[in-house]
């Protein structure tokens, strides 16, 4: 957290209200808040603030000073400690080193680079180069009430990354930020490289600068396959393909004794007589695997040969089958929305043709990239994401990016997990469907109603091809009572069109958040996800779907037209049984046809429960009523 004006002046208030016989020592720090500066700024230095921790036992018998203790005044820090601690207090003092004094191999090639920009000496900031402690500390001790001392030294071992290097280094006194001024950027960009190159992995940058002139940035490495091989002659190596999508300098051939040739090719057409075991792993890449095998047999030769060819993909355990893993062209257009991404995480619904991933960034941000069906559910879900859904605010993903070509988009994540298959206690449950209903409601008020077109009501003219690819599924009678909704649907006048989500069920509503006492707890929300059925209709429509959620219960049906704010109408409601029947019959043959048991059950539970209710249609003129 950073530290602001308000942060310090309320702690110094806090320590003040119980220690007010400190406040002239405290003059300066007061005199720092108010004045004109920031009194953290590292820029104009009007004072030093840090942070540590206190650090007491049951009996308040040991008092913590760490981290900036050296900066600070000893004999003054010394003597405050004393006065605040608890009789028979132990004081513990507690430092070690820093960057600029650790000596390693990669520790002083960073020094080095810091003083090709900053200058032989050590700097303290903006204030100058770096002085040794006029007195040292320990002599402050021997002169205090803390004169009794003894010390320990603890070994503790740090394991870096170039990047926490690269974010240390923006903050200390003998490198931060603002000494650089304009060159920090360059300093950064060749602190990645040395760092890098430094690094376990370094091998890689230096072999790609040495054989080919490009300049690498560890960040913009990804290791990509692993292939164990066997040679014809009986020998195993491992081989490490890494991809790298960005660089600095043109490649070229940089060690001409060793490299007659260098070309770009497809992957889809590589030159022949690569060597096999190479050609192997740019296989398994292309193929979305992370770890091959390529286990060569006495007489095969070195270079790739199609007849004996023999590379085994080993499956992913944690992002599903090969088939599952994003192709080159859905990375490249992520990448670009979001920056490289460091995690792929398939998220996708049980069924073959959903294909959904959960992705983060090298900065740890997180959005979900989603490639549908068809053209026509990218189109219905771009659109909804670009007209109603930013109405709805956190309620709903924002859009980042769309690619017509490819079917898919870039999304921001929605807090919350799906209210399908969470386990709420009945007054939970009704403040989450009063919450539904006013989520409900907002949709369809979005932008205002407007007549519905020509031809508009039911999709009666798909109910006989449905009814047709259903028909082994079908219990008897099923087929007879649809066929007679139809009827009756061809007699409703059409409704008025509002904006819809078109898939309003629990699986595609969040909850984040816990309801309690029947109503929902304040930083609670409930979201809606996948767009891709989203399109103008009538509001009934999206009341069809959730309607098997509160089968049996009508106090969840009450809860939510409470939130939504009105009843339906005797026609709404017609409207509701025409459609979730055609929509039951509809949901069975795709179920049926792309492996999705849900969804043919939930048909068949829909079908059973309106029969049971509606044997006969209902007529437009019967009173409103739950169903």
């Amino acid at each position: 957290m950073s530290l602001t004006r308000s942060h310090i002046r309320a702690t110094a208030e806090a320590y003040l209200t119980r220690h007010p016989q400190e406040r002239e020592t405290l003059a300066k720090l007061l005199a720092a808040l108010d004045a004109a500066d920031e009194p953290s700024s590292r820029a104009t230095l009007p004072g030093h603030v840090a942070c540590s921790a206190a650090v007491l036992d049951r009996d308040r018998r040991v008092l913590h000073v760490g981290h900036r203790a050296s900066w600070m005044s000893g004999p003054d820090v010394l003597a405050m400690a004393h006065r605040i601690a608890a009789p028979q207090a132990t004081l513990a003092i507690m430092g070690d080193g820093s960057l600029w004094t650790h000596e390693a191999d990669w520790t002083r090639a960073l020094r080095d680079l810091i003083q090709s920009y900053l200058g032989p000496r050590r700097q303290a900031g903006v204030l100058g180069a770096y002085s040794e402690p006029v007195r040292p500390f320990q002599e402050d001790l021997a002169d205090s009430a803390w004169s009794e001392t003894s010390e320990d030294r603890v070994p503790v071992t740090r394991s870096w990354t170039p990047e926490m290097v690269v974010g240390y280094l923006r903050t200390p006194s003998f490198a931060g930020a603002e000494l650089f001024g304009e060159r920090h950027p360059a300093f950064e960009d060749e602190d990645r490289a040395l760092l890098g190159e430094l690094a376990d992995g370094g091998s890689l940058l230096r072999e790609a600068r040495e054989e080919t002139g490009v300049v690498i940035d560890p960040v913009d490495v990804r290791a990509a396959v692993t292939v164990h091989h066997r040679s014809p002659g009986g020998a195993s190596r491992t081989g490490h393909f890494f991809e790298v999508r960005q660089w600095k300098c043109e490649p070229r051939i940089a060690e001409p004794d060793v490299c007659d040739a260098m070309d770009w090719a497809p992957l889809t057409a590589l030159p022949a007589g690569m060597v096999a075991y190479c050609r192997a792993g740019l296989d398994a890449y292309t193929a979305g695997a992370r770890l091959a095998l390529h286990f060569q047999l006495p007489g095969d030769t070195i270079a790739f040969d199609p007849g004996a060819d023999r590379p085994r993909l080993v499956p992913d355990v944690t992002c599903g089958s090969v088939a599952s893993r994003p192709d080159t062209a859905l990375v490249e257009f992520a990448e670009r929305a979001v920056g490289r991404i460091r995690e792929w995480t398939d998220t996708s619904w049980a069924r073959e043709d959903s294909r959904v991933w959960r992705v983060r960034n090298a900065q740890g941000g997180t959005w979900y990239v989603k490639v549908h069906q068809s053209l026509r559910f990218h189109k219905r879900e771009v659109r909804g994401l670009r007209t109603w859904a930013p109405v709805l605010g956190a309620a709903a993903p924002r859009l980042l990016a769309a690619d017509e070509a490819l079917c898919a988009v870039i999304i921001t994540a929605v807090p919350g997990r799906p209210l399908h298959g969470q386990v709420l206690g009945p007054e939970q449950e009704r403040a989450c469907f009063h919450q539904i209903g006013a989520l409900a409601r907002r949709i369809h008020q979005s932008f205002p109603a407007r007549p519905a077109p020509d031809g508009s009501g039911p999709a009666v003219h798909k109910a006989e091809r449905h009814l047709a690819a259903a028909h082994q599924q079908l219990a008897a009678g099923d087929a007879e009572f649809v066929r007679a909704l139809v009827q009756q649907a061809e007699r409703l006048d059409p409704m008025p069109w509002v904006e819809t989500h078109g898939d309003f069920q629990l699986r595609n509503i969040l909850f984040s958040g816990q309801p309690t006492g029947g109503r929902v707890g304040a930083g609670s929300l409930v979201s809606v996800i996948d767009l891709e059925r989203s399109e103008p209709g009538p509001a009934v429509r999206d009341l069809v779907r959730l309607s098997d959620a509160r089968r049996g219960r009508p106090d969840l049906f009450e809860a939510f037209m409470a939130g939504y704010g009105r009843p339906l109408t005797g026609a709404e409601e017609t409207r509701l049984v025409i459609d979730s029947a055609l929509d039951a019959v509809s949901g069975i043959a795709f179920g049926t046809a792309h492996s999705d048991p849900e969804l043919v059950e939930r048909g068949h539970r829909t079908l059973a429960r309106l029969r049971a209710e509606h044997e006969t249609p209902r007529s437009t003129e019967e009173e409103p009523g739950e169903h």
